[in-house]
């Protein structure tokens, strides 16, 4: 009995994964419907962290969690790292295009399980390793492009491409940092704190920028903003039990084959050998990581 409650368990813990890692890949995909439609994603991206910020801001007011010091200074953080990585992506998406801005995002999962290793002192058994380095070898093949289709990176474009990956990565710290030292039960509280930061930062500069809203922007606003509510409220489930060395590499490379599969079948992208073994791979990564934890079957 004990047993089957365990697996029961971790059954609803891969459950919050995977439905976090949907929900990242539904926020890439909504900015890109955005582009495709060349909304003002300034009024976008402020529209969204104002409709996180107050999902768990009823949230937080409603469970009584707490506004503490630690938990005030760790979502600051994340809302400038989370404010700061949307407003530089968006200059490199137009520099080298939604793939290399993709591969950079997720591989900056490397910051979060580099602290979650080396200060935090996670272990993982052998198998779980294996399922992560595969996970995380997928990445590169499915952002692999032939040679005759890059371009050279300017110095502007190298120095984007650092600020992106060190400012995303950040982002994935600062909730791994919040589940290693926050309170408990103050979760929207630190969500809360984490996208009002951003909104204001995204506020103002949707302001300078001056474009103002057409009514289009307000829809894609909410739901990109309901993405990022439920999906990191759903990723800080997963992490209360999962190691990150698990979680950012299941995340980051079934999030980005997902968003390769729509692409493919909706947006007509054409596939080639190496975006396909990279798919295979994280189909793999996913079976081992499963089956360690004793959800396979």
């Amino acid at each position: 009995m004990l047993h089957e409650m365990k697996r029961l368990y971790c059954r609803q813990l891969m459950l919050a994964l995977l439905l976090s890692t949907i929900l990242s890949s539904c926020f890439s995909l909504i900015i890109r419907f955005a582009q495709r439609r060349k909304d003002n994603l300034y009024a976008v991206g402020a529209v969204n962290y104002l409709t996180a910020a107050a999902f768990h801001g009823v949230w937080a007011l409603s469970s009584g969690g707490g506004f503490d010091l630690e938990t005030i200074g760790i979502g600051a953080f994340g809302g400038l790292s989370y404010s700061t990585a949307f407003l530089l992506i968006l200059p490199f998406m137009r520099l080298r295009g939604v793939s290399v801005s993709a591969a950079m995002i997720r591989l900056s999962i490397v910051i979060p399980l580099g602290f979650a290793l080396a200060v935090w002192g996670e272990s993982v058994s052998a198998l779980q390793a294996v399922g992560a380095l595969l996970a995380l070898s997928a990445l590169p093949f499915l952002n692999y492009r032939p040679a005759s289709e890059k371009g050279h990176l300017q110095l502007k474009a190298v120095l984007l491409l650092v600020s992106v990956f060190l400012t995303t990565g950040f982002c994935g710290l600062s909730v791994r940092w919040f589940h290693q030292t926050g309170s408990a039960g103050s979760e929207s509280a630190f969500l809360t704190i984490l996208f009002g930061t951003a909104a204001l930062v995204m506020t103002a500069a949707w302001l300078f920028n001056r474009r103002g809203i057409s009514p289009g922007d307000i829809p894609v606003g909410t739901a990109l903003g309901l993405c990022n509510a439920l999906g990191n409220r759903l990723l800080i489930t997963a992490l209360q039990q999962l190691p990150s060395i698990l979680v950012y590499p299941f995340s980051s490379a079934v999030g980005l084959t997902m968003t390769v599969v729509f692409s493919w079948t909706v947006w007509g992208e054409k596939a080639n050998r190496t975006e396909i073994a990279g798919i295979s791979i994280a189909g793999v990564a996913v079976v081992l990581i499963n089956i360690r934890l004793g959800v396979a079957g």
